[in-house]
């Protein structure tokens, strides 16, 4: 327990500093750049716990690409309610933004990852990988030329 809690510190740390980086972030590269390139990273990640789990080193970056990952998903969720939903509605964006990811997408992924533990350890972070790289996939061949997101 010690040890999970000295990571999930790290991690939370990583992502209040990334968080406030996060609006230079967004002007500098748009949010659809910065979507694309954290489901890289969430791909690498997973990938790094799923075949080096037992490396002290990996466990460490990859704590770090979750903090980048976490923090560009948010600030990138939250812009886009902000410029999609108008003006005395924003509030409504993010209430269905929390029920979608946190609440059913956070249910069905526990749900998934449970099952897929169940049958085989290693497996659940590699599916998580090949999961995250057919999303960058999708997400990056639907794009829209000029406009991302």
């Amino acid at each position: 327990r010690g040890f999970a809690g000295l990571m999930w510190s790290i991690g939370v740390v990583a992502e209040i500093v990334m968080f406030l980086f996060m609006p230079r972030f967004v002007a500098r590269y748009g949010i659809g750049e910065l979507f694309l390139f954290l489901l890289l990273i969430t791909s690498a990640r997973w990938l790094f716990i799923g075949l080096f789990g037992e490396n002290l080193v990996i466990l460490l970056a990859a704590q770090f690409l979750h903090a980048f990952s976490f923090a560009v998903a948010h600030s990138v969720s939250i812009e886009v309610v902000r410029t999609h939903f108008v003006e005395g509605r924003q509030s409504q964006g993010q209430a269905l933004y929390s029920s979608l990811s946190f609440g059913a997408g956070g249910a069905l992924g526990a749900l998934g990852s449970g099952v897929l533990w169940h049958a085989y350890q290693e497996f659940t972070f590699v599916f998580a990988s090949f999961a995250t790289s057919i999303a960058f996939l999708a997400v990056y061949f639907g794009m829209k030329k000029d406009k991302i997101v």
